[in-house]
């Protein structure tokens, strides 16, 4: 009752009083949209509340409603006002649905490509065959392996030094880098699937996935008997622009849906062509078909973790050593550079008759360019392409400060 009153005492309000906080209408705009598509729809309450602001329409023509009650009442007008917004809301979710799943199957799907077709990541397998038939090799039987099981990847970093400062998978990591022509170059991928790849191809559950596309085959169905339905409602007024919108969508979601069925079916091929590939056989007798993806990739993603840590530890490892080399030089460089000067000069010159000679450069001379060079190649592979703006060249010619004269022509 108290509600009714309520209502009433709304239903009056002046055209002063209507001016109110634009935040405030959108919010009051809003939860008014939200009734309407509740499970009452136009029934019950809301049927209540249209009887009562008719009423007042019709028996106080010159009041003006509030502006919440003229768009209920606005809203109510329209045919099939809540399926026309049923089906809406459907579109969004369905864009964003059928988006995340596809994302998921996707990344899956590159993710096995990767671990069959890598030829880093086979390299890198390699070398942990051949350090541990070398560690092995006392016993006759596994230190003639030709493989490995994949539970092996997580223990890598279990074998330490007899400092605990290095493991093996640091060494393994060296090991790779020495096999590269430049392990520094900014252009030299990671040789391992990215972690976070791996972890999300563990999150896939093929299950789920076809339940969740089935789930969407469904509301699709139910969507286009809405739509049919508004459609054979609505009059050539109101039937545009839901008409459009709505059977593009239709045609669309059939045909991004029906790809993703396929791509699921795609994906568990892909899946079980990787387990083949790497001899992967589940505990417990467990048939390959219903291997989950999260028991394959967890043998994966404690290796690749802590692979491209370490990755990244080396290289500025790298980066640290050669510049402390290419300074080494350089203070070797400055600390020739001074001796040779306290021995009488640099160049060296001496004056004979009027004439500075000789112009040719010294065994001593061409030993420091040589120097120089060195020097300057140590820099840039530490520093890269920016080292090359510090240097400035130019043609080489001689420079006298003066042309002192000869002994004839003193004489004259």
């Amino acid at each position: 009752m108290d509600r009714q009153n309520k209502k009433r005492s709304c239903v009056g309000k002046s055209g002063n009083d209507a001016e109110t906080d634009q935040k405030e209408e959108k919010e009051l705009a809003g939860s008014l949209v939200e009734k309407k598509l509740s499970s009452e729809g136009c029934t019950g309450r809301n049927d209540e509340e249209l009887a009562m602001i008719r009423d007042h329409v019709g028996s106080k023509p010159d009041v003006p409603l509030d502006k919440p009650e003229q768009f209920l009442i606005e809203l109510a007008e329209i045919p099939n006002f809540a399926d026309r917004i049923a089906c809406f809301m459907f579109q969004s979710e369905f864009d964003d649905a059928i988006s995340s799943i596809e994302n998921k199957l996707n990344n899956l799907k590159s993710t096995c490509q990767f671990l069959t077709t890598s030829e880093s990541l086979k390299t890198v397998l390699a070398i942990i065959l051949a350090l541990g038939n070398y560690m092995n090799g006392g016993n006759r039987t596994r230190g003639q392996a030709d493989g490995f099981g994949l539970e092996i990847l997580a223990k890598l970093r279990d074998v330490k030094s007899k400092d605990s400062s290095v493991t093996l998978l640091h060494f393994i990591v060296r090991t790779y880098m020495k096999k590269c022509e430049d392990p520094l170059s900014s252009g030299l991928a990671l040789p391992i699937p990215e972690p976070g790849d791996i972890d999300r191809a563990a999150t896939v559950h093929f299950d789920d996935v076809d339940g969740d596309l089935k789930k969407l085959q469904k509301e699709l169905a139910v969507c286009e008997t809405r739509t049919k339905e508004v459609l054979a409602a609505s009059t050539d007024d109101n039937i545009q622009p839901f008409k459009d919108k709505m059977e593009k969508f239709l045609v669309t979601a059939n045909k991004q849906l029906n790809g993703e069925l396929e791509n699921l079916e795609e994906c568990k091929q892909k899946f079980k062509a990787t387990m083949q590939f790497y001899h992967y056989h589940p505990k417990g007798g467990t048939e390959s078909g219903e291997v989950d993806p999260k028991d394959f990739f967890a043998l994966w993603s404690p290796f690749c973790s802590d692979f491209k840590d370490i990755w990244k530890k080396e290289q500025q490892r790298l980066i640290k050593e050669k510049t402390q080399e290419a300074k080494r030089i350089q203070e070797k460089k400055l600390d020739i550079q001074k001796s040779k000067k306290g021995e009488g000069g640099l160049y060296q010159y001496h004056k004979v008759s009027a004439r500075w000679v000789p112009k040719h450069l010294t065994a001593e001379l061409k030993e420091r360019h040589v120097d120089v060079c060195e020097t300057l190649l140590w820099r840039y592979e530490a520093e890269g392409d920016g080292f090359l703006k510090h240097i400035i060249t130019g043609d080489e010619y001689w420079v006298h400060y003066f042309q002192p004269e000869t002994k004839r022509t003193s004489k004259e």
